[in-house]
């Protein structure tokens, strides 16, 4: 029986193999793997070091560390690792990363892409649309077949890359186009192509990011309850059921988004605020612990790390009591997914908080729902800085 003593490119287990390599040559330059938060982020005494398959990222105080770890890494007598070196991050996974030192922002773009989905389309003669979409989309399980002159789930795929790394104002029109990718008619090449008429006045634009100064985590959360309903065909069971929208900030930056429809059906809309908070707390806790890591690898002072806060910001004050368990506003209707849902209460305390935010400063909003003109704009801009 023959062994390879390495492995081939093209196994699956070639990613796995190539990755333990990586870890192990990061490790014996002294790295320290930060498995229990991010198994790709590894830290040494003056280095972060972020992995992404095989691009990584350096992060240091003085590049004279990241030289030093590099060398290290190259080093024919040790680690003895072929490396491409660039100079900075500009284009880290097709992401371009614009810092603006005048005003202290950051601005990420992906210009390329959205010109490559707009092209896709076939919709240079088509006007521009002022949102990304127009309304719910539904099954439309007896209309018009689709025109198929463009692959669905090729643009699918583009836009879903887009929407999470530099555009989250299109989050939820890329969320609904994406539940027909095995079945799409022609009202869903629509608002995939009305998506791309967006973008065709958008392209330009991109997340930019002003941090405040102050290290908190502020997660905004919200929820359309039923929004499907008497639009989708009621023997669907997805007729009835509620998206779920958050974003999550480090020192007001958003950092994470997501829209989705929530998987079991809520029967009111304080309990599908109640799912969407629950659901939003699985990420909002490992994202806390990954701020606090970060924060003592780059030596921030204890202020710093000791003092930072975690507000949940939701604009149903139902839900927010019952999260809170304010003392005689639990009721039998709520008692059984008050029950179900409230994992995360043993993590509520004085650094991480459930507060009530007015919707028309919901930032959450425009993840749950199609919105319109001045209230999308509005929302804009606070998620995305224009």
């Amino acid at each position: 029986v023959l062994k390879l003593k390495r492995s081939l490119y093209g196994l699956r287990q070639a990613p796995k193999l190539w990755f333990q390599h990586l870890k192990s040559n990061l490790e014996k330059i002294g790295f320290v793997s930060q498995a229990a938060v991010d198994p790709c982020l590894f830290v040494s005494p003056k280095v972060i070091c972020l992995v992404y398959v095989d691009d990584t990222l350096l992060y240091a105080k003085h590049k004279s560390d990241i030289d030093e770890a590099i060398k290290m890494l190259q080093d024919p007598k040790g680690c003895n690792m072929t490396l491409t070196e660039e100079d900075e991050a500009a284009g880290f996974l097709g992401v371009d990363i614009k810092p603006d030192p005048e005003n202290g922002t950051v601005t990420l773009t992906q210009y390329g892409l959205a010109k490559k989905i707009v092209e896709a389309l076939d919709i240079a003669g088509e006007p521009v649309a002022e949102t990304p979409a127009e309304d719910v989309l539904v099954t439309d399980a007896d209309v018009e077949p689709p025109d198929g002159v463009y692959s669905y789930k090729s643009v699918l795929g583009m836009l879903l890359y887009l929407s999470g790394h530099s555009t989250p104002d299109i989050a939820m029109a890329v969320s609904q186009v994406a539940c027909f990718s095995h079945n799409p008619k022609r009202s869903h090449e629509r608002a995939l192509e009305r998506i791309g008429r967006y973008l065709k006045g958008t392209m330009d634009k991109g997340l930019i990011l002003q941090p405040n100064g102050v290290l908190n985590v502020d997660a905004y959360v919200d929820t359309d309850f039923a929004g499907l309903a008497l639009k989708e065909d009621r023997s669907d069971p997805t007729s009835v059921k509620s998206r779920t929208g958050f974003v999550i900030c480090i020192a007001n930056c958003p950092v994470v988004w997501h829209s989705k429809l929530q998987s079991q059906c809520a029967t009111s809309s304080t309990h599908a605020e109640y799912i969407g908070l629950s659901t939003a707390m699985k990420t909002v806790l490992p994202v806390g612990n990954l701020l606090c890591v970060v924060a003592r690898a780059l030596d921030l002072p204890e202020d710093y790390t000791s003092t930072f806060k975690t507000t949940m910001w939701e604009d149903n004050n139902g839900c927010r009591i019952i999260a809170t368990l304010e003392p005689g506003r639990q009721t039998p209707a709520s008692k059984w997914y008050d029950i179900a849902l409230h994992w995360f209460r043993s993590y509520l305390n004085d650094r991480v908080t459930v507060q009530r935010i007015d919707t028309a400063v919901q930032w959450a909003d425009i993840f749950t729902k199609p919105l319109k003109g001045e209230v999308f704009r509005r929302i804009r801009k606070l998620v995305m800085g224009w």
